[in-house]
């Protein structure tokens, strides 16, 4: 989950979001721009699945051809967290 700014980040965090994710086996990065290019801790190799609200989704986008890049809403993303 790479939160879009400081802000959003600290709002996450006082929710209790960034536990309910983290405990569900997603991936937090410090915030702002940079998932698809690999600021965030690299990009996805053959195999690998992203749930991402981003508003661009092609081929190779963040990583091979043979990654998997699901885009859903901010409260779809919530949802695949478990509760």
């Amino acid at each position: 989950m790479t939160p879009a700014s400081r802000k959003i980040y600290r709002q996450a965090a006082d929710l209790g979001i960034l536990e309910t994710l983290a405990e569900s086996g997603a991936m937090i990065t410090h915030p702002g721009c940079g998932l698809c290019c690999g600021r965030a801790g690299g990009i996805l190799t053959d195999g690998e699945r992203v749930v991402a609200t981003n508003n661009r989704n092609f081929l190779g986008r963040m990583g091979t051809s043979k990654s998997d890049l699901s885009r859903l809403p901010e409260n779809g993303c919530g949802m695949c967290s478990g509760r």
